[in-house]
């Protein structure tokens, strides 16, 4: 029986010690691992002043900077960190520009490997060729006693259609005629807009409300159920022209602007100078926008804080607009809303419809339009420390930079992240003696001397066998060594990085 000690000062579990003198391998010699001491570099990342800022730029916008919470994340509460970073970025975003419009910022270590990028939405999730709305079970657009009047030819003809109640709904009053769309408002820079076609009030039941409810609409029995008042989150109410715009939201429910609604234009432009409603996000904003022809810039009527869930994710909510008047009395287009679904992947050709101006975004002609082609986008994760733990590579040669190019991004760094890859086990392997040992994630033979198992934050391995397991040495003849090479390894066979000094005991017989 030999015994042998090793010891490293390496961060990456590696040992390559050497011996004066010689050390023999008899035929038919098997080796056990004794002990095991070492202190994992595992344990917990601390977010502080020193690595707490990420730099972003989207195409030729300038560089805007997030600063994440200082904390110290462990094994239990890693998923914290990938929600404020994904959170500060969507928080950022201020929603006036080409680059930035309906597009939300992702952060997440799914795979085991770190992703941090941006999709970018439809400002209209039902412009697809045709018309989805008669398409059974197509959930981008739906409609409860609500009707197309015009332009539903396709696409780009459905940039304006006009929506109404069907005249057999009723008055509105019971709430039941509404369009709506069964994916939840994307959760960056975020739009819900419509303008006044048509209305010819009512001395009972006037106009219709842009809403975010906080239920799917689609998990209503039947089409034709009112949205309960109490899932109506946030509402931006057209009653009729010359009357105040009203509001409700979580802290003012009933709220009454000083901007009186224009006057329905049936003759002028083909009603283009008529009022505009928005709902947008600003930063960690929820925004109540009018606007009104050639003001150059939209009226705030309001604002309020973005609701977010426990956890600090935002919370689902579903774009719905209600008609309050029958399909005589009034009607609406450029009915616009972004969603979380379909996302952008290929370029598509950019065109008028698409336009961005002063007045207003996304919906005029004549100026610059958003910007869905290819541009670059890269993030720079200032701190050394935050860069390399989450896996990205070689942070001296980079400046902590990594970029895509593409209309959306998924930047996916090549190296697992440290704590979530970590499957609590150290593999020990000898890396100069080979052992009749089988891997199948190697998927054949492997150097495997022993494999240790973990609990969840453990920092340190203090492990001695107390039942010793000899693994057979694959020598056919007798060996002379005076090096002895051994790696610690985690369970996808990537280094085990540790800190200080580790020793390992090991016996031959």
């Amino acid at each position: 029986m030999k015994l042998i000690r090793l010891d490293t000062d390496s961060t990456e579990g590696k040992f390559n010690s050497y011996f004066n003198e010689d050390i023999q391998i008899d035929v038919n010699s098997k080796i056990s691992l004794h002990s095991l001491s070492c202190e994992t570099d595992y344990d917990n990342i601390v977010i502080d002043n020193n690595n707490n800022q990420i730099k972003y730029k989207l195409g030729d916008d300038a560089e805007h900077s997030i600063y994440l919470a200082n904390n110290t994340y462990l094994k239990t509460n890693i998923q914290d960190l990938f929600n404020d970073i994904q959170n500060k970025l969507n928080d950022s975003l201020m929603n006036d520009n080409r680059n930035t419009k309906c597009i939300t910022f992702l952060s997440n270590d799914a795979t085991g490997n770190v992703s941090i990028g941006y999709n970018r939405n439809l400002e209209r999730n039902f412009d697809q060729p045709g018309a989805p709305w008669t398409v059974a079970g197509n959930l981008q657009l739906r409609l409860s006693k609500t009707q197309v009047t015009a332009n539903t030819g396709g696409y780009p003809a459905m940039n304006s259609p006009v929506y109404s109640a069907v005249p057999s709904g009723g008055d509105g009053s019971d709430g039941t005629a509404y369009m709506y769309t069964a994916h939840p408002w994307n959760k960056g820079a975020s739009i819900l807009q419509g303008r006044v076609k048509q209305n010819t009030p009512d001395a009972a039941n006037n106009g219709f409300e842009l809403c975010l409810v906080d239920i799917n609409p689609n998990t209503l029995a039947t089409d034709g159920l009112a949205i309960p008042e109490a899932n109506i989150i946030f509402k931006l109410i057209f009653e009729a022209a010359g009357s105040p715009y009203k509001c409700k939201l979580p802290a003012n429910p009933a709220f009454t602007s000083g901007v009186d609604a224009i006057a329905a234009d049936t003759n002028v432009g083909g009603n283009s100078q008529n009022d505009i409603l928005s709902i947008e996000t600003f930063r960690k904003k929820i925004q109540f926008m009018i606007y009104k022809y050639n003001d150059g810039a939209p009226t705030l009527l309001i604002e309020s804080d973005i609701p977010y869930n426990t956890d600090g994710s935002r919370k689902d909510l579903y774009p719905v607009l209600i008609f309050r008047s029958s399909g005589v009395q009034l009607s609406i287009d450029k009915f616009r809303a972004s969603v979380a679904f379909p996302v952008i992947t290929t370029p598509p050709t950019e065109s008028a419809h698409d336009d961005l101006t002063a007045y207003p975004p996304a919906l005029t002609g004549g100026g610059t339009t958003i910007k869905r082609s290819s541009r670059l986008c890269t993030f720079t994760i200032v701190g050394q420390s935050l860069y390399d733990a989450l896996g990205y590579f070689d942070y001296t040669a980079t400046g902590g930079e990594i970029s895509q190019t593409g209309v959306g991004a998924n930047i996916i760094a090549p190296n697992p992240f440290h704590l979530t890859s970590l499957a609590d086990a150290c593999i020990v392997e000898m890396v100069n003696l080979d052992l009749i040992s089988y891997d199948s994630l190697h998927k054949g033979r492997r150097n495997i001397l022993n494999v240790i198992c973990m609990s969840d934050n453990q920092t340190s391995i203090n492990y001695e066998m107390r039942n010793l397991l000899f693994i057979d040495i694959k020598n056919q003849k007798k060996r002379t060594l005076r090096n002895i090479q051994v790696n610690l390894l985690r369970h996808d066979l990537t280094p085990f990085f540790t800190r200080g000094k580790s020793s390992l005991v090991l016996l031959i017989k």
